[in-house]
């Protein structure tokens, strides 16, 4: 698998995931997103995508 679409298929899940994750949480809690709130869903997600991004050059044997 070529490393753009290995890096593709990884922001897919990742964001998929993250964001699964936090619209089961706020339906189930009933609550509104606030800006704050919003603003710790993007830090997460972008901090979890760099660490995954640089995982995989780093296997990939790319510094």
């Amino acid at each position: 698998m070529s490393l753009i679409t290995e890096l593709i298929i990884r922001v897919i899940i990742i964001v998929s995931l993250i964001d699964g994750i936090v619209f089961y949480l706020i339906n189930k809690h009933s609550g509104v997103i606030s800006v704050p709130f919003a603003i710790g869903i993007i830090a997460v997600t972008i901090i979890s995508l760099l660490i995954n991004i640089l995982f995989c050059l780093y296997r990939r044997g790319i510094k």
